[in-house]
């Protein structure tokens, strides 16, 4: 009888890093994926498997050969992966620095067409905005000037603005590749209630090199994407 060979490489990873957190976060968080989203993976035979504070998504490949590492079941051109994101403890969730953002009326927004890269850091959150001091700016929201960066420990607003130099307002941290308000939008009717996240994964040969699942040869790349909070301090 001839052996059968299965192999299996990434596809795409998501992962969640807290500033000084060592242990495991997905005891924290809930990825659901959407319908459509849930659908593709049947149907591209995608296996979800969790690690230390990720969520990976490994394809079925050619085991062996010229075509190693091509996945069986491809998925097609411009195939949207969406996973809306949940706290499952509000105790964690109050640990971060997104704890007094507004996710009544709006949501943090994800995805891997930002290009925004730290170093070896892909990350799916936009580039932090500069200070501006005709906006508000809640307790967690996050600012830059030049290259330096800033997280606010107060409010302010134009009314009663406070430059990033202002130590009672602000505090510096070490870079700018965390989630911010910059990946706020308007909550849409579409969303649970309890989404604070809605991440989207897209497969596309239009999108920077780095950020694609495939590579020229429609390989998976093994490509590992980085979500990253600050503490609420």
């Amino acid at each position: 009888m001839e052996a059968i060979k299965l192999s299996y490489r990434v596809l795409f990873s998501l992962e969640f890093t807290l500033e000084g957190y060592r242990d495991d976060i997905n005891q924290y968080l809930k990825l659901v994926p959407d319908k459509a989203s849930d659908e593709q993976i049947s149907e591209y035979d995608l296996l979800y498997r969790k690690q230390k504070s990720a969520s990976v998504f490994l394809a079925e490949v050619e085991p062996d050969g010229a075509a190693q590492g091509i996945p069986f079941v491809p998925p097609a051109e411009e195939a949207v992966f969406r996973f809306q994101v949940k706290f499952q403890d509000q105790n964690f969730f109050a640990r971060t620095h997104l704890a007094s953002y507004d996710f009544v009326n709006q949501v943090l927004v994800l995805s891997n067409e930002v290009n925004h890269i730290e170093g070896t850091q892909l990350l799916l959150s936009r580039p932090v905005e500069s200070y501006d001091s005709s906006k508000e700016y809640k307790k967690g929201y996050l600012a830059r000037l030049g290259s330096n960066f800033f997280k606010a420990i107060r409010e302010s607003n134009v009314a009663d603005a406070h430059p990033v130099t202002d130590t009672a307002y602000w505090k510096s941290i070490p870079d700018g590749s965390f989630v911010s308000q910059a990946d706020l939008q308007t909550r849409t009717p579409s969303l649970d209630l309890d989404t604070v996240m809605v991440i989207d994964i897209r497969h596309s040969s239009t999108l920077p090199a780095a950020y694609q699942l495939l590579d020229a040869s429609s390989k998976c790349k093994e490509v590992l994407f980085k979500i990253k909070f600050l503490t609420n301090s």
